[in-house]
């Protein structure tokens, strides 16, 4: 009997010790192959399973299951799970080397979202080739707000699955998207009444951490799922089968928030802001801006839930709210003033969709249509120090979906031209016989550029403005001194100008009879060069437009021996030019820089790089002169 134990005991220790082997190699294999990967996932599975009963109506259960291992030692890792108020999570079971499982409500830099919550599970795993998995099952209690489904995560994946289970009453599409770069093999089947549809793509490349990119559904490759209608009792029962479905289940939602908004402390509020004497303009700026000054904006755009705006006296007690709280508050102020505002719902930039197919994943922001004059107005009030008329990038040329009774207006925002955002800086310098570099810089700002700088400056005591603006004017270079600033008025129909005397003597350097100057203290978009692995495209946050004039005196003893080379490259995605001249005693550079469409394509990623790479070596060009 020992004997048959020993023999029984050896084999499967053989058996374990060939199996870890295996694990090993395979990788060790993988680790050459996918050199940068610190984790993997192995396989990963998604089914969604559409189901109907009597206390949630229509409603879908999401399966998780995914396998990692890790391709270094001592490698931690979060893996999160997020979800509302309308989302139950039935299972999470996470596998060895978990050590922390937590579940609170999301905030990210501060702010608290709403009703998003997480449940994150900490994995360690100490050594090379360990293993781990999640099993996580979500039970979306209202269909419509079941999300997308991406194939992509943040680690590669070598295997995916996702499938549908979907009862044959009920009417839904699935929409696949960002799919070109892949083999993805979709069957078919009908099955006890339901019509179960799989799609698989092998080696699925991780999410990039490339800064500044498009939102995630320009990216990755997703089901977009588009839940129409379904029958129960032989009656056709819709949920978002057209756009008017869509307007129709938001207009309930805020005739809700409409009946509950109380006015009598709104009009008291409106008649101490607006007076006989104001044109209707002015009227429109004054509560427009109030609600921007006074009125925090503390939520997330992405709220899962968070499609029913606040009523306009909690927002105005609490002096806080969303986006649509805050348009709301927005719309009851000039509804009170007697124009005609609207409640109206947006995809900001960062979303691939439009209003073609109806969802809540079209929709991510609220804004205030101001129906004035024969044209629509856009009030977005949680754009601080915006002025009446301009619009943030995010919103320009997105699709918006306006109050209208019982139909819609489906209109498109106006795009902005690059030169609303104009950033003009204007140096008159002297060089002295000591070397020293003396003079006044001016920086006009516009639009966006304005109100980003008028966003620091008004999150920062008013004591530090002057340190701030004179860290600006110098680029954060210590070895320039400034003096005599001259602050920003902070109103928004104002020219946004700001200024300081300068001098500093880093930037020359003298050698016998010859010194070699470098006139540009600010080098717009140097730091710019971007990985030459980036596959995806860079996003500015808005459209640029600067422009740099800089006048150096030279005293008569120097002449010029050489100046730097023009230098211009034209893109359609973006414009440099420098260009250094000498007349009348004078040193004259000329900077411009424009990206006038705030993106960069994938495409374009390799002619961008070598344009900055020029336009660095034009930077580093001196101007020389020599004694005469």
């Amino acid at each position: 009997m020992n004997k048959v134990l020993f023999l029984f005991f050896s084999v499967f220790l053989f058996t374990v010790n060939i199996s870890a082997q295996k694990q090993i190699e395979f990788a060790r294999k993988l680790k050459k192959q996918f050199p940068k990967d610190k984790v993997i996932i192995t396989n990963s599975k998604v089914v969604v399973e559409f189901d109907y009963n009597s206390k949630y109506g229509i409603f879908a259960r999401e399966k998780i299951e995914e396998n990692f291992m890790t391709l270094e030692k001592n490698i931690e890792f979060i893996y999160p799970i997020f979800y509302s108020d309308d989302v139950e999570i039935d299972d999470f079971d996470t596998g060895p080397h978990s050590r922390v499982k937590k579940d609170e409500y999301y905030t990210s830099n501060g702010i608290f979202h709403d009703d998003i919550k997480v449940k994150y599970s900490h994995f360690k795993i100490p050594f090379f080739s360990g293993e781990s998995h999640l099993k996580a099952e979500l039970k979306y209690t209202n269909v419509r707000y079941i999300p997308n489904v991406y194939f992509s995560k943040p680690y590669r994946i070598l295997e995916k699955e996702i499938q549908f289970v979907i009862p044959e009453y009920m009417d839904i599409d699935l929409i696949l998207l960002n799919t070109e770069n892949y083999d993805v093999i979709i069957s078919e089947l009908f099955e006890k009444k339901n019509r179960i549809v799989t799609y698989k793509i092998k080696n699925l490349k991780s999410m990039s951490k490339d800064e500044e990119l498009p939102g995630k559904s320009y990216l990755y490759p997703h089901i977009f799922i588009h839940v129409k209608s379904y029958t129960s009792d032989g009656k056709k029962i819709k949920v978002f089968e057209t756009t008017a479905d869509l307007y129709n289940w938001y207009s309930d939602l805020v005739s809700e928030t409409e009946y509950e908004n109380e006015t009598e402390e709104l009009e008291a509020l409106v008649n101490s802001l607006i007076k006989p004497d104001l044109t209707d303009i002015e009227k429109i700026q004054r509560i427009f801006y109030w609600v921007q000054d006074n009125i925090r904006y503390i939520a997330f755009e992405d709220g899962l839930a968070g499609f029913q705006p606040a009523s306009c006296q909690k927002v105005l007690n609490n002096r806080y709210g969303d986006c649509k709280g805050m348009a709301n508050l927005t719309k009851e102020m000039l509804v009170i003033a007697g124009f005609d505002a609207r409640l109206a719902w947006l995809g900001t930039r960062r979303i691939a969709y439009d209003y073609s197919v109806p969802s809540l994943a079209v929709d991510n922001h609220m804004i205030c249509a101001l129906l004035y004059n024969n044209e629509i107005l856009y009030l977005d009030a949680t754009e601080k120090y915006s002025k009446l008329g301009e619009y943030a990038e995010r919103i320009q040329n997105r699709n918006v979906l306006i109050q209208n009774g019982d139909s819609y207006l489906l209109e498109t925002i106006p795009e902005s031209a690059p030169d609303q955002n104009k950033q003009n800086y204007t140096m008159n310098l002297t060089l002295g016989e000591d070397m020293l570099i003396e003079g006044d810089l001016v920086v006009e700002l516009a639009s966006e550029s304005r109100a980003q700088l008028m966003n620091l400056m008004s999150s920062i005591p008013e004591k530090e403005w002057e340190k701030a603006i004179k860290y600006y004017l110098r680029s954060g270079n210590d070895l320039v001194s400034v003096t005599d600033v001259k602050l920003p008025d902070l109103s928004r129909d104002q020219k946004y100008e700001f200024s300081g005397n300068l001098s500093f003597t880093d930037k020359i350097s003298t050698f016998d009879n010859e010194a070699y100057l470098y006139l540009d203290p600010f080098t717009f978009f140097s730091g710019y060069k971007l990985d030459e692995d980036r596959e995806f495209a860079l996003w500015f946050s808005y459209k640029k437009d600067i422009e740099l004039n800089i006048s150096l005196k030279i005293p008569d003893e120097w002449e010029i021996v050489s100046l730097p080379e023009s230098f211009t490259v034209d893109n359609e995605e973006f414009y440099f030019s420098t260009n250094t001249y000498f007349d009348n005693n004078d040193i004259n550079y000329t900077m411009s820089g424009k990206i006038p469409k705030a993106v960069i394509s994938g495409y374009n990623i390799t002619t961008w790089n070598d344009a900055i790479v020029q336009l660095i070596q034009n930077y580093e060009q001196p101007i020389i002169l020599r004694k005469k």
